[in-house]
């Protein structure tokens, strides 16, 4: 449900053009949206996400591309994360849902076995209790 979501935030992250700052921002805040719905605000995500740094703390010759590479490189592997975690949960779902399905086919299932078996006596019954009316009739008129 979630995972394409994510798969799309992913393709974002990997179109994301060099040192474009509304691009970047655009990507973080649907980041923190994503992680928000998805896992909640006190996910560690946000943690790792705060962490990413994007320009470098000391000036050095291309230090604003490496820091750039490498912010956009942890902020896909977080993504990248996030999917694979998505995922591994969505497919859990999936599996409760169906022994949650087949629990309701075995509850239906018995619900129609009890009905069956039901009418089956009440059919059993009403033939048993003929036979005795019958002999009791039949032995009333033979003592009068």
């Amino acid at each position: 449900m979630n995972t394409p979501l994510l798969r799309n935030l992913a393709e974002h992250a990997n179109q994301l053009p060099p040192k474009d700052l509304e691009k970047l921002d655009y990507l973080i805040q649907k980041t923190r949206m994503y992680t928000n719905q998805i896992y909640g605000s006190e996910s560690s995500y946000h943690k790792t996400l705060d962490s990413i740094k994007f320009f470098p703390s000391n000036y050095y010759q291309r230090s604003y591309d490496i820091s750039w590479e490498t912010g956009c490189d942890k902020l896909k592997n977080l993504i990248d994360v996030m999917e694979e975690e998505n995922s591994i949960i969505e497919k859990a779902r999936e599996k409760e849902e169906n022994k949650f399905e087949e629990l309701s086919k075995i509850k239906n299932l018995n619900k129609k076995v009890k009905q069956r078996i039901t009418k089956m006596f009440q059919k059993f019954s009403k033939s048993i209790w003929n036979n005795v009316l019958r002999k009791i009739i039949t032995i009333a008129l033979e003592l009068t």
